[in-house]
């Protein structure tokens, strides 16, 4: 057998164990198995039992062939699992096992060595080799699984130990009474009542006068004083649990999914969670919630759970590393796997580091115990962007269906991308947070931002009716027939790529059924999206659908079926690829294909933890990209696999921590820059920037800090505030001052050391000399990050228990409530400094908020909920309990995490194949493209623009088919100010109502390709209308002119009247060309006085310079004058006191 042919056989043999050992692990499976083992057992139990009384009936041939049978039955079973384990050692060291070889292995070799396989008769060789069936009783001890108390599990564990006991001892006394003594000759019963008697009695009145069966009793007595307190302590040590959660089981039922939840577990994570899973508007359908955490609840999140709103909440104690703890909550059969994090973690980095080895744990388990074939999804929470990169890295490819919500990442990206579209951070709130219908309200503007909470992110199927209409049609469409907005779409291709549009234009959606569109709609149901999956289809049409796919919710379901994955390799292997080495294989071709393309993954990995990339874009197949190699690191772990002791498992995972905690902030930002892909997508320096070179200790009046963003604290990944501030799509972007009363450390700084216009200025909001240095006068935004100071000297006791630690290291109400006392003082002052300025804040706690309101916007509060305040209404408050909804709205909606992404980062424009033919229009033609052309960015990215003057006094929804038609610009949403309603306070308005009168206090929040100019306020006016009137006439006299040349001229009769319109659509022509170089020379006369402002700009900057540096001069010469005269002054001094 060849090389090759030996390595298949092999694989084949593996594959087969696997499946084996997948379907002995069915509950089915053990259920019929451990029903015949048990029965059987009985049986043989019986039947010896009843020999002992009249053995005639089974001293003939036919018993001794069914006897034999039934053994054999035994023994296949336990060749079968022996055959199909994964660790050889374990399952031999089994109690199953060992009850199998003690009750098996004996009959077998007495009836073969004796020649008496088929033959039963009153020797007691023979009888020996049926006594030994008699430990079969301890196979009973299998139906405790089927159990769901402990206790009863340890009682009924009590009861067949004792009964097999007593059984074996009296079979044993009763064996030897038959040979052995020469008085004692009782029947089997007698035996029962004797052995039952010297366990209580500790062996008084003893009979027997043979030294072996006084042994045997001596044996009796140890085995019950071992056996005994053992057994007994148990019991009273699950009796006497204080935690009723310690003993509480789950078990699931195929009618009422569950899902399962870990981590570090807060009341308002948890409140804020259950709030949204459980709410209507994610249909009615019964689901379980199952905590698994290794305390009990504290006292507020046990009453929280005891809500009858809450019913379906069931807590369960337990260590979710142990396996036993996983079986308890069936996490092997649960919809989603949900991971919490303690979002105000003093380490961030061990919190990520604890989250990861949860997952990977889990994963690990899953993967021997999970027999569905189903893809279980993991919804978890990732505090810094180092620790998502390693999440994906270390698992490689088992993350297709993981949601990974980098809660740093998102919350930098929206605070900055909230300085230039004030609002935004409410907006996004209600867009993952499920909101009920408004009461009748007094107030207009709390019933239009009611009404607009409702409005939520679907995914829906495109149905048929659409396809080949561009995507501007579409989105006309569904405003008129629905009233929702669509604003992007996701193509898959046959392949499985898949690209994620936001506002495409004009883009035809693709005509071919084998491809898949998905549409992202804002709409205030599941059912409004179900009814757009089927618009205008035919009743064929619907039962297909339903079919194959069913309404959306199944349609996302079953992306969780598709795709199987090849095997996994371990955790260990995983661990390898983490850190950018990969083991030696041998010299061939396969092998070195499949490390070249683990490589590949392992960069597409790193280049989509930031949401820019989507690794499923890129085909596998080409050689894009290449990963660094490291071969050096790790060789230890390359001898360690899944079958390793607990000893080695352990000294590698605290290998995998150490390294995670050294490592971990370099990686993903240097190749991030190797591959330009920073340089692509933002504004950059030509020249690294040094800290001291932009740091002052003032910056009052200063040309450099004016209209800026003044950042008050600072966080471990700086770049994620400056990426959406510095994206390429801005034309123009607000400086950044820093305020902080440290600086930026050396590996803070190398993160933003290359983007320009960033200014540090070492001081505390909670100080208005600082803030005046900061040059807040001139500032337009201040984002206001919460401290994290949190002493950890409580941590630094070795005796506590981990129980212990973990409670401390969550944040006590008290503590909460004083990280936002420092943020209230710094808003309070910087209120006072400029009261109407737009400050971004950032809360931990939503009960504080009630410190900045007044005495009516407080009593909205306590009656609607922190949520209808005027304060969160126009975006300037931030919780971190938003995460918690996101988190939960990702288990609903797969593409959400990434739909925000691409809002709150931007567009990147790249040139990344689909996978899918588009089709674009252009100058009236469909041209179609299997790529997206770095010259052709068709996908859109959030702006605010003014109302134009033409749609003041005007419905919503005229400016709304405008802007898609005309501009292909998709409203989202009004930011109105103070003014507009009956507000005295700005507040978002989410797709408003279609007769909602717009004024000239709203700005439209849009989604487009490029950035609006300043004239947008002029759209829809009196020259447009020319414009566009003109160029339609000359569409018209092309398309005559087209049709003329292609017919015969003898065939062409034109009236009087058609020369008329040919002659006006030519002076239209002219007229239109007249104008259009009008505009383009005002837009060159503007773009020259933009280049002389900044020259002007330039000039000012070096004249302050040369002034500054003239004044220095100055300076010092009149110093060293100064201190001339001085020196003189003291001569003269000194020769005078000399003389006198």
């Amino acid at each position: 057998m060849s090389d090759d042919e030996e390595k298949e056989f092999k694989h084949k043999q593996r594959q087969t164990k696997q499946q084996l050992y997948q379907f002995i692990q069915r509950d089915e499976f053990n259920l019929i198995i451990d029903c015949i083992n048990m029965s059987i057992s009985f049986i043989l139990i019986f039947v010896y039992i009843y020999s002992t009384y009249e053995p005639e009936p089974f001293q003939n041939a036919t018993w001794a062939v069914f006897n034999t049978i039934l053994h054999l039955l035994l023994l296949s079973e336990w060749i079968f699992k022996l055959y199909a384990t994964k660790n050889f050692q374990s399952f031999i060291m089994s109690s199953e096992s060992i009850i199998a070889i003690l009750s098996l292995l004996p009959y077998f070799i007495i009836k073969i060595s004796t020649l008496k396989l088929f033959i039963e008769d009153d020797d007691k060789v023979n009888i020996f080799a049926n006594l030994v069936c008699l430990f079969r009783g301890l196979e009973f001890d299998r139906m405790k699984k089927y159990l769901d108390s402990e206790v009863n599990k340890q009682l009924t564990s009590i009861m067949i130990t004792t009964a097999t006991l007593v059984l074996c001892a009296a079979g044993a006394l009763h064996f030897n009474s038959l040979f052995l003594e020469t008085v004692l000759h009782f029947k089997f019963h007698y035996f029962i009542y004797f052995v039952m008697t010297t366990i209580s009695t500790m062996g008084y009145e003893n009979k027997f006068s043979s030294a072996i069966s006084r042994v045997l009793i001596i044996i009796l007595v140890l085995l019950a004083l071992t056996f005994v307190p053992y057994q007994t302590g148990q019991l009273i040590r699950h009796l006497s649990s204080k935690s009723y959660y310690a003993r509480l089981n789950y078990k699931s039922s195929q009618a009422v999914p569950h899902i399962v939840i870990l981590g570090t577990i807060s009341l308002n994570a948890a409140e804020n969670f259950f709030k949204e899973l459980f709410h209507e508007d994610h249909g009615l359908a019964q689901k379980h919630a199952i905590i698994l955490c290794p305390q009990r609840p504290d006292v507020n999140l046990e009453s929280l759970i005891q809500q009858p709103e809450y019913s379906n909440v069931i807590y369960i104690q337990g260590d979710p590393h142990l396996d036993k703890d996983l079986k308890r909550c069936q996490i092997e059969k649960a919809k989603a796997i949900i991971i919490m994090c303690n979002k105000q973690s003093s380490d961030p980095t061990a919190e990520d580091s604890k989250t990861i080895l949860l997952a990977i744990v889990i994963k690990s388990y899953l993967k021997q115990h999970n027999t569905t074939g189903v893809k279980i999804r993991f919804c978890m929470q990732i505090l810094r962007q180092e620790g998502k990169t390693h999440y994906f890295l270390s698992l490689n490819k088992q993350t297709k269906f993981d949601q990974v919500i980098c809660i740093e990442e998102l919350k930098m990206s929206l605070l900055a991308k909230s300085c230039l579209c004030p609002g935004l951070i409410a907006f996004i709130s209600n867009l993952i947070t499920s909101s009920g219908n408004p009461p009748n309200l007094p107030q207009k503007w709390l019933n239009e931002y009611w009404i607009g909470q409702g409005f939520e992110i679907y995914k829906t199927l495109l149905p048929n009716f659409f396809r080949g209409k561009s995507f501007t049609q579409t989105v006309l469409i569904l405003y008129k027939q629905f009233q929702v907005i669509l604003f992007g779409i996701e193509i898959s291709s046959p392949n499985d790529y898949e690209k994620n549009l936001l506002n495409p234009g004009d883009i035809i959606l693709p005509s071919n059924p084998n491809y898949r569109v998905m549409g992202y709609i804002i709409c205030k149901d599941k059912e409004t999206a179900d009814e757009i999956s089927i618009y205008k289809q035919s009743h064929q049409d619907k039962m297909n659908q339903i079919k194959s796919d069913g309404t959306t919710r199944r349609l996302l379901e079953s992306e969780e079926t598709v795709n199987i994955r090849p095997r996994r390799p371990t955790i260990f292997q995983n661990v390898k690829t983490l850190f950018g080495f990969s083991q030696a294989e041998p010299d061939q071709k396969k092998g070195n294909g499949a490390k070249n393309e683990n490589s590949k993954n392992v960069v597409l990995h790193l280049k989509n933890q930031r949401g820019w990339v989507k690794t499923d874009m890129f085909d596998p197949s080409q050689d894009t990209l290449i990963h660094p190699k490291e071969n050096e690191k790790f060789d230890q772990l390359e001898e360690i696999d899944e079958n390793s002791d607990d000893q080695q498992k352990d000294i590698a995972e605290m290998q995998i921590k150490e390294k995670f905690q050294k490592d971990t902030a370099r990686n993903w930002l240097q190749l991030d820059f190797n591959n330009n892909k920073i340089e692509k997508t933002s504004h950059l320096t030509n020249e690294k920037v040094g800290l001291k070179d932009v740091t002052f200790k003032t910056l009052q009046d200063s040309i450099l800090a004016q209209n800026h963003v003044i950042l008050c604290g600072l966080v471990a990944n700086l770049i994620n505030f400056i990426l959406p501030l510095r994206s390429k799509y801005l034309i123009t972007y607000p400086p950044i001052v820093i305020l902080n009363d440290q600086e930026p450390s050396e590996k803070q700084w190398a993160q933003i050391c290359y983007f320009p216009e960033i200014y540090f200025v070492k001081g505390t909001a909670m100080s208005q000399r600082d803030l005046i240095r900061a040059n807040i006068e001139q500032a337009i935004r201040v984002v206001i990050l919460s401290p994290k100071e949190i002493s950890t000297a409580k941590f630094e006791d070795d005796s506590q228990d981990n129980d212990q630690i973990i409670q401390q290291q969550q944040l006590t109400k008290d503590q909460e409530d004083l990280l936002d006392a420092k943020t209230i003082f710094k808003y309070r002052n910087i209120i006072r400094l400029k009261p109407h300025i737009q400050i971004v804040t950032e809360f931990v706690s939503p009960s504080n908020i009630q410190f900045l309101l007044f005495d009516k916007d407080y009593d909205l509060m306590k009656q609607y909920g922190y949520n209808h305040t005027p304060l969160f209404a126009s975006g300037q408050i931030y919780f971190s309990s938003v995460m918690d909804g996101l988190l939960c709205q990702s288990f609903y909606n797969p593409a959400l995490v990434q739909v925000l992404y691409q809002l709150l980062v931007g567009n990147i424009k790249e040139n990344e194949k689909t996978g899918a033919m588009l089709q674009y229009q252009s100058k009236g033609l469909n041209q179609s493209k299997d790529f997206i052309s770095e010259d052709k960015d068709i996908s859109s990215n959030l702006f605010q623009i003014p109302v134009p003057k033409a749609f003041q006094n005007k419905p919503f929804q005229k400016l709304f088919y405008h802007l898609v038609k005309m501009k292909q610009i998709v409203p989202l949403g009004l930011y109105r100010l103070a003014g507009a309603t009956d507000n005295k306070v700005p507040y978002i308005c989410t797709n408003p109502e279609p007769n909602t009168i717009l004024t000239n206090k709203d700005i439209v929040l849009v989604l487009a390709k490029e950035m609006p100019q300043s004239d947008s306020i002029n759209w829809g006016g009196p020259l447009e209308e020319m414009v566009q009137q003109q160029k339609q006439a000359h569409n018209i006299y092309k398309k005559k002119e087209s049709t003329s040349s292609s017919e015969d001229n003898d065939l062409i009769q034109i009236n009087d009247n058609n020369d008329k319109e040919v002659q006006r659509a030519k002076q239209y022509n002219n007229e239109t060309e007249q104008v259009m170089k009008k505009i383009q020379n005002v837009i060159e006369d503007v773009q020259k006085l933009e280049k002389e402002s900044e020259d002007f700009q330039k000039k000012m900057i070096d004249r302050q310079n040369r002034i500054l540096a003239r004044l220095r001069d100055v300076f010092k010469e009149e110093l060293l004058q100064f201190q001339q005269k001085r020196a003189e002054v003291s001569q003269n001094f000194t020769y005078k006191s000399s003389d006198d």
